[in-house]
């Protein structure tokens, strides 16, 4: 479920031991890495049109201001993070078990975000 440095600071943050301090780091510097690796190999295969790649990048759709992008991208991340936490991380400590429908759940709030936040922000919901 750690997708993303926020979904994994909302699992060490959450205050019921789902995640401990070296573990976090751990995530984080993988999900930088990974980023990273990932983000330069796209340009590279991009790199003919740099234009392709202006998909993943923060803008504001017609009608918006950059703030309000940055907001509702904030917003976003906080409830996928959220909507994370309490349907595929373990409610019990000692227990691995995530709800049965986590799946539906995430990819439902995902979806929502996409259609509410596409427009003003391109809903990327990674800070």
């Amino acid at each position: 479920a750690h997708f993303n440095p926020a979904v994994t600071s909302a699992a060490l943050f959450c205050g019921k031991g789902k995640m401990t301090f070296s573990e976090w780091i751990k995530y984080v510097a993988a999900q930088i890495v990974g980023g990273t690796l990932g983000g330069l190999y796209t340009g590279f295969l991009n790199s003919s049109t740099p234009s392709a790649n202006s998909a993943v990048i923060l803008t504001k759709g017609d009608g918006f201001e950059m703030w309000q992008a940055a907001l509702v991208e904030m917003l976003f991340s906080g409830l996928l993070a959220y909507v994370l936490l309490v349907a595929s991380l373990p409610m019990q400590p000692g227990t691995s078990k995530p709800h049965p429908l986590f799946g539906l759940i995430i990819a439902s709030c995902v979806t929502a975000g996409g259609f509410v936040a596409g427009g003003i922000s391109g809903g990327l919901f990674n800070p």
